[in-house]
């Protein structure tokens, strides 16, 4: 897919790709050189380069649990507290004008 100024894209992986919403990739492009900084890979049995094909630049999610529970089938038993508790700042004095 070509983007504009000779740029172009493609989406290869593999046999079963697996893109999301909101994946990216960072393609560095600089004004100075007209050219697009990507890694690049040797093709086997020959002096040329081609584009190394990269996975998603992110997007990255992180998880973490707020309370660990049990259910028995009938009941839910909240067990223990997972996140962190900071201690108060306490009031904060609304600035007056």
């Amino acid at each position: 897919m070509e983007l504009e100024d000779s740029v172009e894209i493609q989406f290869v992986g593999p046999n079963n790709p697996v893109y999301r919403t909101g994946d990216y990739w960072l393609i560095p492009a600089r004004v100075a050189t007209g050219n697009v900084e990507w890694p690049y890979e040797p093709v086997p049995g020959s002096a040329e380069k081609r584009p190394l094909a990269k996975l998603p630049d992110g997007i990255t999610h992180h998880y973490a649990p707020l309370r660990v529970v049990d259910w028995d089938g009938k009941t839910l038993t909240l067990n223990r507290e997972c996140r962190l508790q900071l201690p108060g700042a306490g009031p904060i004095p609304a600035r007056r004008r």
